[in-house]
């Protein structure tokens, strides 16, 4: 699945792309249908996407980033543990309309910022459920994982890619989790490690 969901990573970051300028500029989501990408920009009418995306479903993390006095800044950001559409390419672009425009935490994406902006996908799999008494599992070691945390209607998710230069412990990653959901480690929440594909 990660092999050809990385031969498939230009489609991805160009469903995005697509997405996230035309909803910005004209306010409305593109289709794909017959796997072909329907819109009414010319820069990505009749744009064929990857029949492997329209074939299968997978969920996505869609993250936008800006370029602010030389540096990369978030600017928003979409996406579950499960995908919510028919198939992968739907799945892309509903998340890319929801980091561009319905992430609480910014603003909604303007047109005059489409220039300086930049994307990344990241792609969950092998959800493993995981207990503070015992951290000692499958991947672990592995730094491209992120961590939910759960309490009934609360949940808080860390993913590795918050801080890749100083590449968080698991426990770190964990409390990010427990903070992000606004959790104690009291409660006894339910959690999960799960490996990390980016685009």
């Amino acid at each position: 699945m990660t092999e050809k969901l990385k031969l498939c990573s230009e489609d991805i970051l160009k469903i995005v792309k697509s997405t996230v300028e035309i909803f910005s500029s004209a306010k409305k989501t593109p289709v794909i249908r017959a796997g072909i990408l329907i819109c009414d920009d010319e820069n990505f009418k009749g744009f064929r996407v990857n029949s492997f995306l329209t074939e299968n479903n997978f969920p996505f993390f869609v993250r936008i980033f800006k370029t602010e006095n030389g540096k990369s800044v978030p600017r928003g950001s979409m996406g579950n543990l499960k995908s919510y559409s028919k198939n992968a390419g739907d799945e892309l672009i509903r998340n890319s309309v929801g980091a561009c425009y319905k992430d609480v935490n910014f603003l909604p994406v303007e047109k005059c910022e489409l220039p300086f902006l930049s994307y990344q996908v990241l792609v969950p799999y092998s959800l493993e459920k995981i207990s503070l008494e015992n951290l000692h599992f499958e991947i672990q070691s592995d730094e491209n994982t992120g961590v939910l945390a759960r309490k009934n209607y609360r949940e808080g998710l860390s993913l590795h890619s918050i801080d890749l230069e100083n590449k968080l412990s698991l426990e770190e990653k964990i409390s990010i989790a427990l903070q992000n959901g606004g959790i104690e480690k009291e409660e006894n929440p339910e959690l999960f490690a799960f490996k990390i594909l980016e685009i």
